[in-house]
């Protein structure tokens, strides 16, 4: 045990004589009641310095325990708050210091419980094991009875300021210093509301059928004192001010106050409870028949009687005897068996002001949501956006349940988001996804479930945004969809929160919410991408929109987003368990969770996987069609456990129920479509009975066209394309089992003396015990050679579908080589090629040239004419026979086959050289003392800048096409028998 443990044990039935006599002393001493003589009613009367014993009482309690509490529950036992301290309230209420100090009793009293105190009340303690020490298991008994006192005594006072006057005495108090503002004032202020704060919070520690019922009970009776009292409207005054100074600092006090007003009210029933006095009053105003049938009943209710053998017994009774008084359980008793009763017991308490409780909290939401709700939710996100050192760990999860509450009372009330838009910003967004982060990594299971339970109410406000005729609050969604969901950097947190469920570990509501989560960010997306389609459609049809603004750009986004992708990132073997489990309970789910359920099975089986967009209508939700021509996802819904669960629904006579409609024809549909499966591959009775796994796609194309291609699915005739490609992918199989063979040559030496080795030791040979399997290792052989099969079929049709691409790619680069641009004809213009045998001549061409070959721009040099060099028409015998020389023959050469001289080679260089151009030119010996980098600059400046080329001094001039002519002085000699000086030293 821990120090605090050991001091509480220690303190827990321990009080002094010394403080006992004092309070003895002090209780006994505070007033009486008297009664009147003429009236005899009884009156307080208390003593005339009772306000000095108060503040003695109040010193005493403050040196008391919080963990245990030893003399509050003394003083719960002897109920000084209801005998003593609120009747001095009431009789002294003019009295502001004596009330005050009464005020400040009273919260002491009503403190809640410490987390050291709910500990100790929810304590398992080991009685059988016998590895407790007896005096430890008596210590920790003591404990848990002393928490099970403080929870009784808080239950008790919240029943005692229910007499009608007392709380109008505390909420008095308020009318000065609200006014005024002084330091005291708002001290004043402070305590009240931490009285109210006490009052509602809850303090059940054994949660059975009883203590909650008389839980909400009572606190239903509390908001309509509230009502009654004017506290509510104490209330709006304040959360109508939070924004300013002076009150600012009592925004996370009037959090708490929210959140345990809203607690375990359904905000939907809240919405909708003013709408049921109509019903009621249509109700009562019934017509003649129901009045007969009332009189009728009325006749026949003295002849029943309640026996415990009503068959055989019965009772003389006179004519006109009035029927025994019968309580209204007892005969719900008698009308329902055991096991309903028991069903709605543990299903759903009785709540005895229930509908009172709704309208009282009805009128004030709506009231809060008009007046407060703004400037309460600013000032609390301030305090999380600084992250102020006020804020304690359970202030996160307290705000994300107001803004759910009031959220989905606001959307089931109007149906538009209305003053909601105040947490409908990026940064609140932003507090609930890294929320969710973080519980998850801390593996906190109830915060979490606040926060998903926030996060689907925003997603369906996000939709009514999104669908609303009004601009502004269309551009709202636009901007937080482009953040949420189209960004590079995404926030959702949808696809985390599916894989991260486990059974076990959640409730039963964290499992709806994550559902109607999936469902409400699936039907946004699929709205705003058919809204937005095609408005994009036509910009990208309409030329002449070039610029786009911000707006644009989201509606781009949302038109252009893959929903496909995404719910394909969904869909895993977890979300199929997810799903699963929510309908194993369909009947304990709502209409709107088995809405969800059947919405996704439908989008699943409409789910092609080759398609773009998912065909699914939102409202009108129909039998999915089975089409044995495409690919599903239908087969994931196929297994086992779901057929148990199929079978077992269509079994349940309420199905027939008009709630569950849409649920037994889809699972009618799906047992259906699963015949019709079965009959074309018998394989999937045994593919349900095993786990799909991460490959769920492959499964699905693999069930559905019954393990083979799509030849044999569809019935085409194989062409010759596709029997060459199985004929070099045979050839290729072929190639790498003789490669395998040769590569096993060694490993068969080093098996050979593996065998001898277990010759030697007695152990069997691999081929024994091959021989020992039998016919098992026939079966197994077959399976993995239908898997190879399927596997070469596979690598089959991918390489075909790359050979494809290849040859659309060739064909392009061919149309692209063979037509000619007029920049290009105006190269081939700019000479006469006479010397095109020369192959540095022509590979400077064919560069400039990107794509073209060699054959290529000869026939486009014919076709143009331009073979004219030097007043010659066309190229000489001689000159066309060295065009289609080698490189090797040409060096060989004689000089009397080309030339009778060296001034005629030196021609020839010249010409050939003039129309090379200047970054492909073979620099001459002179020339290497300028960088080819500079040369090429000068090379591809403009005609006019003739000064800077006069620096290059080459002996040559630079043309008008740019081309380069060397002069003869500085044009080497053609020496015969030498290397040809038209070749680069790669070529020789």
């Amino acid at each position: 045990m821990t120090m605090a443990t050991a001091s509480a044990t220690h303190a827990l039935n321990h009080i002094s004589k010394s403080m006992m006599n004092e309070l003895l002393l002090v209780v006994s001493v505070l007033g009486s009641n008297v009664s009147s003589p003429e009236t005899g009613e009884s009156s307080f009367i208390p003593v005339a310095d009772c306000l000095n014993w108060l503040q003695d009482l109040q010193r005493a309690l403050r040196t008391d325990n919080d963990d245990v509490r030893t003399l509050s529950n003394q003083l719960s036992s002897w109920k000084v708050l209801p005998e003593k301290l609120l009747p001095i309230a009431m009789s002294k209420r003019d009295d502001s210091d004596t009330v005050l100090t009464v005020c400040k009793l009273c919260v002491i009293l009503t403190k809640p419980m410490t987390v050291v105190g709910k500990r100790a009340g929810m304590l398992n303690i080991d009685t059988k094991s016998g590895k407790v020490e007896q005096g430890t298991i008596e210590e920790q008994m003591a404990l848990r009875e002393n928490a099970l006192v403080q929870a009784r005594a808080l239950a008790s006072y919240k029943r005692d300021f229910l007499e009608p006057g007392v709380l109008s005495v505390f909420v008095g108090m308020l009318e000065g210093p609200l006014r005024k503002g002084s330091e005291k004032d708002d001290q004043t202020i402070e305590l009240v509301l931490h009285l109210l704060r006490n009052l509602l919070n809850p303090a059940i520690l054994a949660p059975t059928a009883k203590t909650i019922t008389d839980a909400a009970r009572t606190h239903h009776d509390l908001l309509k004192a509230f009502e009654t009292e004017l506290v509510l409207d104490i209330l709006l005054f304040i959360g109508s001010n939070i924004g300013s100074k002076r009150m600012s600092h009592w925004n996370l006090l009037m959090m708490e106050i929210l959140n345990f007003m809203i607690k375990d009210m359904d905000p939907v029933r809240c919405a909708n409870a003013r709408e049921g006095d109509n019903a009621a009053k249509k109700k009562k105003t019934s017509g003649l028949l129901s009045l007969v049938r009332e009189k009728e009943k009325t006749k026949l209710a003295p002849h029943s009687t309640a026996s415990r053998h009503s068959r055989f017994g019965g009772t003389l009774r006179t004519k006109d005897s009035a029927p025994p008084p019968t309580s209204v359980k007892n005969e719900r008793h008698r009308r329902k068996n055991k096991q309903t009763a028991a069903f709605t017991a543990t299903a759903q308490p009785v709540n005895i002001n229930g509908d009172v409780a709704c309208k009282v909290l009805h009128d004030f939401a709506k009231a809060f949501l008009e007046r407060c709700y703004g400037p309460v939710m600013k000032s609390l996100k301030d305090e999380f956006r600084r992250d102020s050192g006020r804020l304690e760990a359970s202030d996160k999860p307290a705000f994300f349940k107001i803004v759910t509450w009031f959220s989905a009372f606001q959307r089931a009330r109007t149906g538009t988001v209305g003053k909601c838009v105040f947490t409908l910003d990026l940064f609140s967004f932003n507090l609930v996804t890294s929320a969710v982060d973080q519980y998850i990594q801390e593996k906190k299971a109830n915060p979490l479930s606040d926060a998903v339970k926030l996060y689907r109410e925003m997603t369906a406000h996000l939709f009514l945004l999104a669908s609303s005729k009004e601009e502004t609050e269309n551009l709202i969604s636009q901007g937080l969809m482009q953040k949420v969901f189209y960004d590079n950097e995404p926030r959702d947190k949808v696809l985390k929160l599916v894989h991260n469920w486990r059974a076990g570990v959640f409730s039963k509501a964290y499992l709806d919410d994550i559902v109607g989560l999936v469902h409400n960010t699936l039907k946004v997306l699929d709205y705003c991408k058919r809204l937005y389609e095609p408005e994009v459609d036509a910009w990208e049809s309409d030329m002449k929109k070039v610029k786009m603004t911000v707006t644009d750009r989201h509606k781009e986004a949302a038109a252009r987003y893959s929903l496909t992708w995404y719910v394909g990132k969904i869909v895993s073997a977890g979300a199929i368990k997810v799903y699963t489990h929510l309908l194993r309970v369909y009947k304990d789910n709502g209409v709107d969770a088995n809405h969800h359920l059947v919405s996704f099975f439908t989008r699943l089986c409409k789910y092609k996987l080759d398609a773009a967009i998912v065909d699914l209508e939102e409202d009108e939700l129909t039998a999915p069609k089975q089409d044995p021509d495409r690919v599903t996802l239908e087969p994931l819904l196929f297994n086992a456990e779901l057929m148990v669960i199929y079978d077992r629904i269509l079994s349940d006579p309420l199905s027939t129920n008009k709630e569950y409609a849409p649920l037994t024809k889809l699972v009618t549909t799906l047992v259906r479509h699963f015949s019709v499966a079965a009959d074309r591959n018998p394989l999937i009775y045994v593919e349900g009975l095993f786990g799909v796994g991460n490959r769920f796609r492959k499964y699905c194309e693999m069930v559905t066209n019954v393990y083979l291609d799509e030849n044999a699915l569809t019935g085409r005739s194989r062409s010759e394309e596709e029997d060459e490609d199985d004929e070099a992918m045979f050839r290729e199989q072929e190639a790498k089992k003789k490669r395998a063979a040769d590569s096993s040559d060694d490993e068969d030496e080093w098996s050979d003396e593996e065998e001898v080795v277990k010759e030697k030791s007695g152990e069997k040979s691999d081929e024994e015990d091959l021989g020992e399997i039998g016919s098992d290792s026939d079966s197994d052989n077959e399976a993995e050679v239908d898997e190879e099969k399927a596997k070469a079929k596979a690598a089959k049709m991918e390489a075909r579908a790359a050979r494809k691409a290849e040859k659309a790619r060739a064909e392009k680069a061919k149309k692209k080589r063979m037509t000619w641009s007029t920049s290009e004809d105006q190269i081939l213009k700019s000479a006469s090629f006479v010397h095109t045998s020369t192959k540095a001549v022509m590979r400077a061409v064919m560069t400039s040239l990107n794509g073209k070959n060699k054959k290529q721009i000869k026939e486009r040099i014919k076709k143009l004419g331009l073979a004219v060099m030097g007043g010659t028409e066309t190229q000489s015998s001689q000159e066309m026979e060295i065009d289609t020389q080698e490189p090797s023959q040409l060096e060989t050469q004689e000089p009397s086959q080309n030339s009778s001289s060296a001034d005629t080679s030196s021609d020839k260089w010249n010409d050939a050289r003039k129309y090379v151009p200047k970054s492909k030119r073979v620099m001459s010996e002179e020339e290497e003392g300028v960088t080819a980098g500079r040369l090429k600059k000068k090379a591809k400046a403009p005609v006019e800048d003739d000064e800077d080329d006069d620096d290059l001094d080459f002996g040559g001039e630079v043309d008008a096409d740019g081309g380069f002519t060397l002069s003869q002085e500085s044009a080497p000699p053609a020496a015969s028998g030498t290397k040809n000086l038209f070749l680069d030293d790669d070529d020789e």
